[in-house]
């Protein structure tokens, strides 16, 4: 039993590895397009170019990849873009010191707890860069949209093709694995 316990574990770690790695290889690909005409018109003729690649995305690709249904992927939208957006308006008001950044944190978690929404520590993470970050300052409130809620709309929409090819693949995957010992870890709730 042990065995197939671990066996359905590299299972689902490959699957899962596999889904953060062709993710960040494609908003990779993506910050290198240029799309000038869609940064202008997003951000009224302030920005040059739409930004899809910040750091914290890999913890956003790694949340996603292991959520288990739709309505949580979605989640991870709003609790990124209203972290992001709680920072804004602390550097608004405080200026990027380390005051802003230890509270940009901690509305991050507040805002999370309070909502009842999934815990996404790259939420916290969009956050601080933006304190921390000057490039990132000066682009204000359109930070929160790019890289924040693009680089996460990509992965949210990749999460949601992985969940509905898994569920597709369900019926198959039950007849190569009618006890479910390697693949039930790897189908929505």
């Amino acid at each position: 039993m042990a065995g197939s316990k671990l066996a359905a574990r590299i299972v689902e770690g490959i699957v899962a590895g596999g889904c953060v790695t062709f993710a960040i290889m494609l908003l990779s690909w993506f910050e290198k397009v240029e799309m000038p005409m869609l940064a202008s018109i997003i951000s009224f003729q302030k920005l040059d170019d739409v930004k899809f690649w910040a750091p914290p995305l890999a913890a956003t690709a790694v949340t996603v990849f292991n959520a288990p249904s739709v309505p949580v992927l979605l989640d991870t939208i709003v609790v990124v873009a209203a972290s992001a957006c709680g920072a804004v308006s602390l550097v608004s008001l405080l200026g990027a010191s380390e005051v802003a950044r230890a509270l940009a944190a901690g509305f991050s978690m507040l805002f999370m707890k309070v909502t009842g929404l999934p815990v996404a520590p790259s939420a916290a993470a969009f956050a601080v860069l933006f304190v921390d970050n000057a490039k990132l300052r000066e682009l204000g409130i359109f930070y929160v949209l790019m890289p924040g809620v693009s680089g996460t709309i990509v992965l949210v929409l990749l999460g949601v093709i992985r969940l509905e090819l898994l569920k597709l693949l369900g019926p198959s995957l039950k007849r190569c694995d009618p006890k479910g010992e390697l693949t039930q870890c790897l189908l929505p709730k």
